[in-house]
C-alpha cells in the first residue's frame, strides 16, 4: 500500500475535498489537522496517482515521505523530527521550496528552516541546484494549526489552476451568467469521477464551459443546447479553447434535454457516467417548462441514455444562504429560488436520484449557488 500527502487549493475546501475522493475512489483519502493537507493511501503507484489527478481543479501538489510537525518553538527539535523524511537522498540534485496556507506561524520562519535543511541535505553529499533540481523537497506552514507539512514533491511544486485566460469574459461567445472555470472543473469531476472512456453530459450547455474543460481534461463529452445560437457560439468557445483546433473528445449538438434518447446519437446510449446542468432561471430561462418541471423531465429524459452509478452535479440558484465550508449544513433552510427544497428532493428521489452532498457558495448578497452532488443506480 503506498502512502502519500495530497494538499489541495480553492475558494472551497469541502468541494475541493470531494474533488480529490471522487478522482480518487479506490484511494482512502484522511483529513488531518491541516485543512488543506490530507493523507491518500491505496494501491497507486505515484505515477497513477499523479495521472489520476491531472484533471484536478483544486489539487496544489503532492508528497511523499511526508510528515506533519507541530511547531514547537525549536528549529533544532522540528529538524530532529524532520530527519526521517530528509534522509535517504545522496548524491543527486536537489532544491527546496517553501509555501504558507493562511498567514506565518508566529516565530517560526519557513525561508531560515528550509536553510537548515538545505544543510542537511550537502552533509548527506546532495547538490543544491534551484534550476536542474531531480527531486525537491517542501516545507509548507499552515498558521490555524501551527503545522508544518514537510516532504518530498511527487510531479511538480504547486501550480496554479490557470483558468485566467479561460475566463467566460476571454471567450469570443460570451453570456454573463457563464460558469466560472474553476467551478466548472469542479463540478465535472465530482460527477464523473476518475476519466475513462465514458461521457460527461451537459444537456443544457449554454456557452460550453463544462464542455470546454471536459475537453482540456482529456474527458470524453459531450454538450447539448435546443438553441442553435448556443451551439453555434458554444463550438466557437470549445475551439477557441483547443487554440483553434476542433476538440478530440468532445462535440456539442442541438437538441432536446427532455428527449436525450432522440437527440444523443445511439453510440452515447448507456455510455453517460456523469451529468453537468446549470440550467438557465428567470431571463435566461426559454422554453415552456417551469423550472422544476423542466429538471422532472430532464431527469426522466436521461434514465435511457446513463451509464450505471453515474453521478450528477446540479447548480441551482437559492435564496441568500451562508457560504458553509462542510456539506452538512442544514436543508431545511434551503430556499430555492422557485419551488420548495422539499419538492426538488422528492422529485430527485422519484427519478432514482440519492443526493451525496450539498454545498453552497455565495455570489453575490442577493443569489447564493447550491451545488448539488448525486447518485443515480439503474434498475435492474
Amino acid at each position: 500500500m503506498s502512502e502519500f500527502m495530497v494538499s489541495i487549493r480553492g475558494w472551497h475546501l469541502a468541494l475541493a475535498r470531494t474533488e480529490l475522493q471522487a478522482l480518487l475512489p479506490n484511494m482512502t483519502v484522511k483529513d488531518t489537522q491541516a485543512s488543506r493537507w490530507f493523507v491518500v493511501q491505496g494501491p497507486m503507484n505515484h505515477e497513477e496517482l499523479l495521472q489520476a489527478l491531472l484533471p484536478a481543479a483544486n489539487v496544489e501538489c503532492v508528497f511523499s515521505h511526508a510528515q506533519l510537525l507541530q511547531w514547537g518553538g525549536s528549529y533544532e527539535e522540528l529538524l530532529g523530527a524532520m530527519k526521517p523524511s530528509i534522509i535517504g537522498k545522496s548524491s543527486v540534485q536537489v532544491a527546496t521550496h517553501t509555501w504558507k496556507h493562511g498567514k506565518k506561524i508566529e516565530g517560526c520562519s519557513i525561508s531560515t528552516l528550509s536553510k537548515m535543511v538545505g544543510g542537511i541535505l550537502v552533509e548527506q553529499g546532495c547538490l543544491i541546484d534551484l534550476e536542474n533540481a531531480q527531486h525537491t523537497f517542501g516545507i509548507c506552514s499552515d498558521a490555524t494549526s501551527s503545522t508544518l507539512v514537510v516532504g518530498w514533491f511527487v510531479g511538480s511544486t504547486p501550480q496554479a489552476f490557470g483558468a485566467e485566460r479561460r475566463q467566460a469574459t476571454e471567450r469570443p461567445f460570451f453570456k454573463p451568467v457563464s460558469l466560472d472555470p474553476r467551478l466548472a472543473r469542479t463540478a465535472m469531476n465530482i460527477a464523473c469521477g476518475p476519466v475513462s472512456e465514458h461521457y460527461v453530459l451537459d444537456p443544457m450547455t449554454g456557452t460550453g464551459g463544462f464542455v470546454i474543460e471536459a475537453s482540456l481534461s482529456r474527458r470524453n463529452g459531450i454538450g447539448l443546447d435546443h438553441n442553435s445560437a448556443m451551439v453555434e457560439g458554444a463550438t466557437q468557445n470549445l475551439r477557441w479553447a483547443q487554440e483553434g483546433n476542433d476538440s478530440s473528445t468532445c462535440e456539442i449538438l442541438r437538441g432536446d434535454a427532455t428527449d436525450l434518447a432522440t437527440y444523443l446519437p445511439s453510440k452515447y446510449h448507456g455510455q453517460i457516467c456523469g451529468i453537468v446542468l446549470d440550467p438557465p432561471y428567470g431571463r435566461n430561462s426559454q422554453g415552456s417548462f417551469q423550472p422544476l418541471e423542466l429538471l422532472e423531465k430532464t431527469l426522466e429524459s436521461a434514465r435511457g441514455v446513463l451509464a450505471h452509478m453515474a453521478g450528477m452535479v446540479l447548480i441551482l440558484p437559492i435564496h441568500p444562504f451562508p457560504t458553509f465550508m462542510e456539506s452538512n449544513f442544514p436543508r431545511n433552510e434551503i430556499m430555492p429560488l422557485h419551488g420548495s427544497f422539499s419538492d426538488f428532493e422528492t422529485m430527485l428521489s422519484s427519478k432514482g436520484w440519492t443526493i451525496e452532498n450539498l454545498f453552497c457558495e455565495r455570489v453575490h448578497k442577493s443569489l447564493t449557488r447550491l451545488v448539488v452532488h448525486a447518485k443515480f443506480v439503474l434498475p435492474n
